[in-house]
């Protein structure tokens, strides 16, 4: 499963990756802490929407295969996170570490190890894909000052900060 935002954000139930060492039901496991586990935006490179200079779960790009939030990589441990049945309701819940507008999705791939074509999107009961955090006035967060491609410049145009996160879940 995958998280992508453009806000500030980390999974808490199911956690994300990088964040099991937070919740004690996986104390177990010693997870490895990432203290800036609200923090996966692509290595800090701003991004076009739909861009793919962004690893899988938010790391750089540029990190070696498999990267730290990947499958095999130092959080990327197979840990179980959450455990459903299908045709259930997920209920998700996300910390906003700080919000910059822009939207919420969730993704899933049942492939191991996961790659970004895998991912499908979700649609909710009535047919949306994007639960929007705020009435956006573009697609795209709003942190970062840029060029709208009319003439004009303005939050939230131009390149910005997407997150990704992502948490191991079971599917039964």
């Amino acid at each position: 499963m995958i998280g992508l935002s453009l806000s500030h954000i980390r999974l808490r139930s199911p956690p994300n990756r990088s964040s099991l060492w937070r919740h004690p039901d996986f104390q177990q496991y010693n997870p490895r802490p990432n203290y800036d586990d609200a923090g996966l935006y692509c290595g800090r490179v701003l991004q076009k929407e739909n861009d793919t200079r962004c690893g899988i779960c938010g790391d750089p790009i540029t990190d070696k295969v498999p990267r730290p939030n990947e499958n095999g990589g130092i959080y990327g441990k197979g840990i179980i996170a959450g455990r459903y049945t299908a045709g259930d309701a997920i209920l998700l819940s996300v910390e906003f570490a700080a919000t910059h507008f822009g939207y919420f999705e969730v993704h899933l791939c049942d492939q191991f190890p996961e790659t970004d074509s895998c991912f499908r999107k979700l649609k909710f009961e009535d047919g949306s894909e994007k639960y929007r955090l705020a009435p956006p006035k573009r697609p795209l967060a709003g942190d970062s000052w840029g060029y709208c491609g009319n003439g004009r410049e303005d939050m939230g145009c131009g390149l910005q900060e997407t997150f990704r996160s992502c948490a191991d879940i079971s599917i039964q």
